[in-house]
């Protein structure tokens, strides 16, 4: 939906009441503007009607404190940017003016091409910002601000429709809030959403000035804004402490007075390359890293990305270029885990773990997860993995192997989508298996950001007889009121409670009083990461009903998968296969990071 020029002549307000501009009305004039003048008494509202100007020049020597400007601000309303021209501005002034809303700000040094093209700018954008507006986009359901998928595809828009007029850089500013979790665990998660609103009407207030900023709530306490308008990086710094300046004015949440601050990440992509999702992505995760740096230095700071990448930031960044494309050109793999009864010696469950065949090497979950997540290819991926992963379960049934069931890792905001729900009785019509031949698998930790939302989206699941697990239990603080709400069949036990039995009494007294609630509560547990004969040993002892781990089998192609099967069926002892490229232990364990990662 690129946006083109600009069809009839620009046109533009002037208020002047003492004729200080007219050279500089001329010369607009004189560049092809259609300019019409005005008295500072006029009412505005009355004159954008009928006029119906792009953009609005007012000459003040009172910046902020100007009624002129006030009064058009307001009558503007962010769909008509207002530019003032003043004959001296230093930068409070300049300061001062941007913060009531105004778009820019010129001296009489200003020339009528240079005002020209940015009034042209401005009006472009104001144009798009209009259009965008009225896009299907995901918006976060508490601000109405676009989600980190709608701003990445709303950048897009924009960068593709300014990029053919523009050859400055894109600078893409990403605000952290300092001290939310504490606030929200202290208040209440009420508050936090109150602090939340609080935070994004100030963020569009500082923005109102600038109709081409693209905004959105990329995560929890985090906050994304695209500065098309914007093209050095001093000058978007100058917005950001603008922007920190005000979002850390107190603010009242559940009746108390609550300080916080914030940091701010700035980052921009080089000059004259076409932006994509992800790069997009990449832009997120520079200014993110800022942001972090930031935060890190104390906070309340504003932190500029690196100019030049690293040489992992390219990797990462030929990482997020091929990703795109990589389930289209049959890259994306599934590697197959069992879950095995020690007592009865028997498969309970095969857990299905995607792997990227980047040429001539696997790409692990560690690595392209995250930039899946950002891009928004996390969801493709899991629903791909879905129906792969029941397809291969019929294939091996056809063949005379009875593998009961699969295990397939869905990232929480998935369940938001009812795309998925789709995908998985398709999926299942598709390969003809029981619904509860497939298991979905979200961490605990993510449920907890949610629960009300995944209690319900779970039990769309379960009313279709899927079973479900909560991965990674133990590390996600869930209270035990929450726990017996969630629709669940199986609780898996994190693996740093597993790494920890042979030396930590502690850690055996946690896995025992796991294994007491799964039983009170009626879930069967999964121990994940076995990889002793001690912790074998442990787990035995304690009654743990299935194992998951390097002791059993490495994740496998289906293949060897098959391979592995009749060989653990035989009662033939079986040595986890040595497989090509794929991690040990020791680093699968530091490369997993979280269930999802493990998809």
């Amino acid at each position: 939906m690129a946006t083109a020029a600009l069809s009839r002549r620009l046109r533009v307000v002037l208020i002047d009441d003492e004729g200080a501009w007219h050279a500089l009305q001329q010369g607009l004039i004189d560049s092809g503007l259609d300019v019409h003048t005005a008295a500072s008494a006029s009412d505005p509202a009355m004159l954008l009607d009928t006029v119906k100007p792009d953009a609005v020049l007012i000459a003040t020597e009172t910046g902020h404190d100007s009624p002129v400007l006030q009064q058009y601000l307001l009558a503007a309303a962010r769909t008509v940017p207002v530019v003032v021209l003043a004959a001296a501005a230093n930068e409070t002034f300049i300061a001062s003016t941007l913060s009531a809303g105004a778009c820019d700000v010129f001296d009489h040094q200003v020339s009528a091409s240079l005002l020209e093209a940015r009034l042209a700018s401005l009006a472009e954008a104001a144009r798009m910002r209009a259009a965008l507006a009225v896009q299907p986009w995901g918006r976060d359901g508490l601000t109405g601000l676009l989600d980190r998928q709608g701003f990445i595809e709303a950048a897009q828009v924009m960068a593709g429709a300014l990029r053919g007029r523009l050859s400055q850089p894109l600078i893409l500013m990403l605000l952290d809030i300092d001290r939310f979790k504490r606030i929200n665990d202290a208040l209440g998660a009420m508050a936090g959403d109150e602090m939340l609103l609080e935070m994004s009407g100030r963020l569009r207030r500082c923005l109102a000035g600038m109709p081409e900023a693209v905004l959105a709530r990329t995560a929890g306490d985090e906050f994304a804004v695209l500065l098309p308008g914007v093209h050095r990086i001093e000058a978007a710094r100058r917005v950001a402490e603008i922007v920190l300046h005000e979002v850390q004015q107190p603010m009242r949440c559940a009746g108390v007075e609550c300080l916080v601050g914030a940091s701010i990440g700035l980052a921009a992509d080089e000059a004259g390359v076409m932006l994509d999702a992800g790069s997009i992505g990449s832009l997120l995760s520079r200014a993110a890293r800022a942001a972090a740096a930031a935060k890190s230095g104390g906070g309340r700071s504003v932190q500029q990305a690196a100019p030049q990448p690293s040489p992992a930031d390219l990797y990462r960044l030929s990482l997020e270029s091929d990703l795109q494309g990589a389930l289209a050109r049959g890259e994306m793999v599934l590697h197959y885990q069992p879950i095995v009864d020690p007592l009865n010696r028997t498969v309970s469950r095969l857990e299905a773990l995607a792997r990227w065949q980047r040429l001539d090497a696997l790409v692990y979950p560690g690595e392209f997860i995250p930039i899946a997540e950002e891009t928004g290819v996390v969801f493709d991926i899991g629903e791909w993995a879905v129906g792969q992963a029941l397809h291969q379960v019929r294939l091996w049934r056809d063949a005379g192997i009875e593998v009961p069931g699969v295990s397939v890792n869905i990232h929480p905001h998935h369940l938001e989508r009812a795309h998925l729900t789709q995908a998985v009785v398709e999926a299942l019509a598709d390969s003809g298996l029981e619904a509860h031949s497939l298991q979905l698998e979200v961490t605990e930790t993510g449920v907890m950001r949610d629960v009300e939302g995944c209690v319900a989206s779970l039990n769309r699941f379960r009313d279709l007889g899927v079973r479900l697990a909560l991965d990674d239990f133990g590390t996600g603080h869930s209270s035990l009121a929450w726990l017996a709400r969630l629709p669940i069949d199986t609780l898996k036990i994190d693996r740093s409670f597993v790494d920890a039995l042979d030396h930590s009494a502690p850690n055996q007294a946690v896995v025992k009083s796991i294994m007491a609630l799964a039983t009170s509560l009626g879930l069967s547990t999964v121990a994940e990461g076995v990889e002793t004969t001690e912790q074998y040993d442990s787990l035995h002892s304690l009654g743990c009903d299935s194992m998951q781990g390097y002791l059993y089998a490495r994740p496998m192609p289906a293949d060897e998968l098959a391979q592995w099967w009749q060989s653990f069926q035989s009662g033939v002892p079986v040595l986890p296969p040595t497989i090509a490229n794929e991690p040990g232990p020791t680093e699968a364990g530091r490369r997993a990071g979280s269930a999802f990662l493990r998809l």
